[in-house]
């Protein structure tokens, strides 16, 4: 009995990390996305820009996208930085598991 409970501790613990991994790459992969949204939107911005000469809106309309595309790529950095120092705190505090 004492055997199978140490494995299922073992197992347990493996889980737990793996189940972690996982939620660490999905923040990555968020973030990762949140580029790539505010990558596009700057140079939508951009090419909307460089239609100037045919109509006045499309510099609004240019210009809007890229302090958006900048706003965007802003969030996604201190989101990042905001999950890295929460992911080293609990790390610190609880080990690995």
């Amino acid at each position: 009995m004492t055997s199978q409970l140490k494995a299922s501790v073992k197992l347990e613990k493996e889980l737990a990390e793996l189940a972690h991994i996982r939620t660490d790459l999905s923040r990555e992969r968020t973030v990762l996305s949140y580029i790539r949204t505010s990558t596009s939107l700057i140079l939508f911005g951009i090419a909307f820009i460089g239609f100037q000469e045919q109509d006045l809106w499309f510099i609004y309309v240019g210009w809007g996208s890229v302090l958006f595309g900048f706003l965007c790529l802003l969030v996604s950095v201190e989101r990042a930085m905001v999950h890295r120092k929460r992911h080293r705190w609990l790390k610190s505090l609880f080990g690995r598991i």
